[in-house]
């Protein structure tokens, strides 16, 4: 038996939809491009989104908030899994819990863009999170990316398509 779950650290709630998915390839590739596990951010929000390919949109029920917000929720999540066989007269059970990102800082203000702060804002990934992915890195196609950013169904079954051609034991038992 093998599950997986999210923990919400930090109270900010638990990451979902496509927003968390593509923050994750974003981070990934840009943590294996540059070799580092901070990564900026950059100076504005939109500027971020934009480069994810996203429409930009303010007010309540805009893009921006709720990008925010799934952000603030990833950053915030550990992701565990547990497993346990049972073989004869023997029974292991074990485990492993994983922070995404180790400390994050959002200096986005989208209202008040001429008071915000000149630092960037960044995040910095797990030193766990960070060697899996050296590690083991599965190479994902940006433009598939891009053509399956709204659907968090297709995303997952692409990355998990992509994950089993590079390691085939991957998904079956």
């Amino acid at each position: 038996m093998e599950t997986l779950s999210i923990t919400d650290l930090n109270g900010a709630g638990l990451p979902y939809g496509s927003y968390p998915r593509l923050i994750l390839v974003w981070m990934t590739t840009e943590a294996l491009r540059t070799g580092e596990r901070k990564l900026d951010l950059g100076r504005s929000l939109s500027g971020y989104m934009g480069k994810l390919g996203l429409q930009v949109t303010g007010g309540h029920w805009g893009t921006i908030p709720r990008f925010r917000e799934q952000m603030e929720r990833l950053f915030g999540a550990a992701i565990s899994t547990r497993w346990k066989h049972d073989q004869e007269l023997q029974s292991n059970v074990g485990g492993s819990n994983l922070l995404v990102a180790e400390e994050f800082d959002l200096w986005w203000t989208p209202q008040k863009l001429r008071e915000t702060p000149l630092s960037r804002s960044s995040v910095t990934l797990s030193q766990k999170f960070f060697e899996q992915l050296v590690e083991a890195p599965v190479p994902l196609d940006l433009r598939a990316i891009r053509a399956l950013k709204r659907s968090p169904l297709a995303l997952d079954l692409y990355a998990w398509a992509s994950l089993g051609s590079l390691y085939p034991s991957v998904g079956r038992r």
